[in-house]
């Protein structure tokens, strides 16, 4: 009789060990549908950059104007919607974009999905310019676009570092982007970033700006293709 008893108690142990696996397996299930129904209904922003302006050499300052056009791509509204913007310079002398924007991406994620302000009045971006006080930022709905004009300038100081021990005196600018926004049931804040090389002479074989040499808007184009040094999440 014990030995039934025990072989009884056994299968049901068992029982309800497979009864468990099975209902934490439709839980995960569950989840996953629940998660790919999220990502599927959630806003997800993208960025167009086009150049505006030619390249103009002021004070030292290398000067280009840009065109960002943002676009609510998702199936919801995109809150708090704000890109920062900037340029640097592709080389072993300076940081690698994707470093700059993985800076960016982790101070938004610190901010918390309800943060009134984006950035604080001691925040700069990665060329060194003090943002300011940012307000909470757009309301973007599905399809909607907003455009934001900006010119943008690579330091003097940027350059000549580049250049420096070398007879040829070109640089390559990049342009980057990161996109902050947050949406309903979100746990954390969202980012979409870029880093495009701006190039001159499109179609021929010059991929450096002379410095000093002021480029028509006519001669610029941005080299796409570039999104593996950004990211969206």
């Amino acid at each position: 009789a014990t030995v039934a008893l025990n072989e009884s108690t056994e299968k049901l142990w068992l029982a309800g060990e497979n009864q468990s696996k099975i209902t934490e397996s439709a839980a995960n299930a569950a989840k996953l549908t629940a998660d790919a129904s999220m990502v599927a209904l959630r806003p997800w922003i993208s960025c167009r950059v086009k150049p505006i302006t030619g390249l103009t050499f002021n004070k030292g300052n290398a000067e280009f104007g840009f065109e960002f056009t943002v676009k609510n791509t998702g199936k919801s509204p995109a809150f708090g919607v704000q890109i920062l913007t900037y340029l640097t310079l592709a080389g072993p002398k300076h940081e690698p974009a994707i470093i700059g924007l993985n800076k960016w991406a982790e101070h938004n994620r610190s901010m918390g999905v309800n943060a009134e302000k984006i950035v604080g009045p001691s925040v700069t971006n990665p060329s060194g310019t003090n943002l300011g006080t940012k307000e909470t930022g757009l309301v973007l709905f599905p399809d909607e676009i907003y455009i934001f004009n900006y010119v943008l300038d690579l330091k003097s100081a940027e350059i000549a570092k580049a250049c420096k021990g070398r007879a040829k005196k070109t640089i390559k600018p990049m342009v980057c982007g990161v996109i902050m926004y947050s949406y309903p049931l979100a746990s954390e804040r969202s980012t979409t970033a870029f880093a495009h090389n701006v190039r001159p002479a499109r179609g021929k074989n010059i991929n450096d700006f002379f410095v000093g040499k002021n480029v028509s808007q006519s001669n610029i184009f941005i080299e796409l293709g570039i999104m593996s040094d950004g990211f969206a999440t």
